[in-house]
């Protein structure tokens, strides 16, 4: 039976218009919290409305229906009837997401009920369109749900938001009665199905420079601990590392859990384990997101087709086996089918090593990247033929 991924779920209630009645929103509320928890009880659930003053009135991390009912039932009679905030109130949750991501691999749904068309302009639409290229990839869903009685039922935003739903493998629904309503309030209860990263998806990744350093400012670096002595690694469960053997090679610790980590045993666990960007991943106990310092990757220029340099590490620990939770990590992005020979073959002139770089995880039993600069985006390949095939 596949593992349940831990989720939140938001429901977003941007209503202007008498459509549907508080008592009814509180029963369907309630009754998908309730089915979805016979499904998966990893849940954690939120609410979010604004007030006729533009304050939201917000609500999250529940994993029971109850304190969301009090809430839309104490609340509810102040809530806007003349001003949609769609803009202000999915930012206010992809904010909420984006904090929640640096602490924990979670998949994240917003499912809007709206009634007003969205008033996007150009630019606000350009920065809600760029953080929600960042957010998706953990992964976060977008469902929209549109309620109008008239006969006419495109609204002029469709398109916009079309393609924001698109963008996050969502859905907008058309509904013009609480009877559609209920019928598809019973579809989202079913779990998206979320592809595995590590074995369905090609190895390699484009990313541009923005990307790369909001993911990388998500991320917090292993920091030396206060205490030196009696530090047992979490992976080796061990005092001395035993890859490299140096008892100087003092464990470093994730603020966040309190465990430690041998230097090589947590380059050895990421080789797997990282979130499709080589040097950033999850911790093995708490699940925050943690990186490498830049030098840990150690780089090098390519400048002939046999010069590597690369990590000096040993076999990944196997002869105690060791059960780590499974680590939720973004789709790799704008993955591309990727032939070597044909690549080697196009890179003959020596200006086309300029911008190459070679960094290698994990030894002899690592894996290895190439980093190629192309315009402002790095590109990330995971090379097919390893080095050490030739040796």
């Amino acid at each position: 039976m596949p593992e349940k991924k831990r989720e939140e779920i938001y429901f977003y209630l941007d209503l202007t218009k008498n459509f549907i009645k508080r008592k009814d929103l509180s029963k369907l509320i309630e009754n998908f919290i309730t089915k979805r928890n016979e499904i998966n009880k990893e849940v954690d659930y939120g609410l979010l409305f604004f007030d006729d003053q533009g304050s939201p009135i917000f609500i999250n991390q529940k994993q029971i229906s109850k304190e969301i009912i009090e809430l839309l039932e104490e609340k509810w009679d102040s809530h806007s009837e003349t001003k949609s905030y769609f803009e202000k109130g999915l930012f206010y949750i992809l904010s909420d997401i984006t904090g929640n991501i640096r602490k924990q691999s979670k998949v994240f749904r917003i499912i809007i009920l709206s009634d007003t068309p969205s008033r996007l302009s150009e630019d606000y639409q350009r920065i809600l369109f760029d953080i929600v290229s960042k957010v998706k990839y953990f992964p976060t869903f977008i469902e929209i749900i549109r309620l109008s009685k008239e006969e006419k039922r495109f609204f002029r935003d469709e398109v916009k938001l079309n393609i924001l739903v698109s963008d996050t493998n969502g859905v907008i629904f058309q509904v013009k009665n609480k009877k559609e309503l209920k019928s598809i309030f019973n579809q989202l209860i079913n779990p998206r199905g979320i592809e595995n990263t590590f074995i369905d998806k090609k190895d390699q990744i484009e990313i541009s420079n923005e990307d790369l350093l909001f993911y990388s400012n998500l991320a917090k670096s292993l920091k030396e601990p206060q205490k030196k002595e009696d530090l047992i690694c979490y992976l080796c469960n061990q005092e001395i590392c035993p890859i490299c053997l140096d008892v100087y090679d003092l464990p470093q610790i994730c603020e966040d859990c309190g465990e430690v980590f041998h230097n090589c045993c947590i380059l050895d666990y990421s080789i797997d384990n990282n979130i499709g960007i080589p040097f950033i991943f999850r911790c093995p106990q708490c699940g925050s997101l943690l990186k490498f310092k830049k030098e840990d990757l150690k780089p090098s220029k390519r400048k002939k087709k046999e010069n590597y340099d690369t990590f000096s590490l040993s076999k990944k620990l196997s002869e105690k086996k060791i059960n780590l939770p499974k680590v939720n990590i973004p789709e790799p992005i704008d993955f591309h089918e990727y032939n070597l020979q044909n690549q080697e073959n196009e890179n003959n002139s020596q200006g086309d090593y300029e911008d190459e770089k070679l960094i290698r995880i994990g030894g002899f039993f690592g894996k290895t990247y190439k980093v190629v600069k192309k315009e402002n985006k790095l590109i990330y390949r995971k090379l097919e033929k390893d080095i050490n095939d030739n040796q």
